[in-house]
């Protein structure tokens, strides 16, 4: 196999892969990305590069290295490895050890990239101990789930916030609750005013008013981003396993009562979501995120939408918020990766902060 980096005209090749390489879950889906496969990390990182895996002039194999702002890392600014894909008849060959070892001098100057491996995938753990094996540290930070929260039922009772969207003018204080809740997470998205400007400027299907404000006792208490990211990638269903298809049947008895919600997709048709962003409580309080995901709940039901995605490590006490909504967790590792003999920087002592977007 051959490894090349990959520029605009690799765009076909890129989408036809990705639909060769599907998600497995209760459904099996694969993330379609036209017209324009590069639109995604373009507007999420700050650069971007991919290097591709080739027999022939067959692409078989790609993997992303992305760099973007965050909190608590040193030059403020890290890098993210993903959207790997290799095509079921070039795995084994140890594409994702030379992936990395190619795109490690194009990783940030702090040399601190980081990678999420889905609990129960062998390959991807394979891959990391190879990579142990070939001059990097791997170091696992935390567990981190990503809850989706279905959107088949009447959204929970407020706990003790009064929740209203973003309007003009509440930019700085937006940017003031992210700031105060990022201290001490590292990677986590910067709180200052000019670069919530930068993601309402470049991420599609994000505006000010998909912004989501909590107040407890009259005081702003927290706030996150409900983005619509189809602009830029869509999940397309290929397949139901047995365990989806009863989840499909519980959405359609669930329509019954309730007609507003969302038919579940047939297959080829796409899974709306909703993905959290910037996810600011500087207290700490899953009450104030639950009353947030409650009113995001609220607007998005009856609105063609399926489900809304929240990630944090399982660790953060912010995970609580989502009792009493119905969901499926997904769980995965949060690595570090560096040269070897770097050491990890005290400064990652804190419960690191991966944005959803990233995922």
């Amino acid at each position: 196999m051959d490894l090349r980096p990959l520029t605009a005209d690799a765009a076909p090749g890129l989408l036809a892969l990705h639909r060769e390489c599907p998600i497995e879950a209760d459904l099996s889906f694969y993330l379609d990305r036209s017209p324009d496969f590069f639109a995604w990390p373009a507007a999420i990182f700050d650069s971007f590069a991919y290097v591709g895996g080739f027999e022939g002039d067959a692409l078989v194999a790609c993997a992303l290295l992305g760099t973007a702002a965050g909190e608590g890392c040193p030059g403020g600014t890290f890098s993210f490895a993903g959207d790997v894909r290799v095509a079921p008849g070039a795995r084994g060959r140890g594409f994702s050890r030379r992936a990395a070892a190619a795109l490690a001098p194009l990783a940030v100057s702090s040399g601190l990239t980081l990678g999420l491996v889905k609990r129960g995938n062998a390959a991807a753990y394979r891959a990391a101990a190879a990579l142990a094996r070939s001059g990097f540290d791997i170091t696992t930070l935390c567990e981190y789930r990503v809850a989706n929260l279905l959107l088949v039922g009447s959204a929970p009772s407020p706990a003790r916030c009064r929740v209203r969207r973003a309007r003009q003018g509440d930019l700085p204080l937006l940017a003031d609750l992210m700031g105060r809740a990022s201290r001490g997470r590292p990677f986590a998205p910067p709180g200052e005013p000019e670069s919530l400007s930068r993601d309402l400027a470049r991420l599609p299907g994000l505006a000010l008013e998909d912004f989501y404000l909590a107040f407890a006792g009259g005081e702003p208490a927290g706030a996150l981003g409900a983005w619509d990211a189809g602009p830029l990638r869509r999940a397309v269903v290929l397949r139901y396993s047995w365990r989806g298809r009863m989840a499909r049947l519980g959405y359609a008895l669930a329509r019954r009562l309730r007609p507003a919600i969302a038919p579940a997709p047939r297959t080829g048709q796409c899974l709306r979501a909703v993905t959290t962003t910037r996810v600011a409580v500087p207290g700490g309080d899953p009450a104030v995120l639950h009353d947030l995901l409650a009113a995001v709940y609220r607007d998005r039901t009856g609105n063609g939408y399926h489900l809304i995605q929240l990630g944090l490590a399982a660790s953060d006490p912010l995970l609580a918020a989502v009792r009493g909504f119905p969901r499926q967790t997904l769980a995965s590792d949060l690595v570090l990766v560096t040269a070897s003999g770097v050491p990890v920087p005290g400064r990652l002592a804190g419960p690191p902060h991966l944005d959803l977007r990233y995922v």
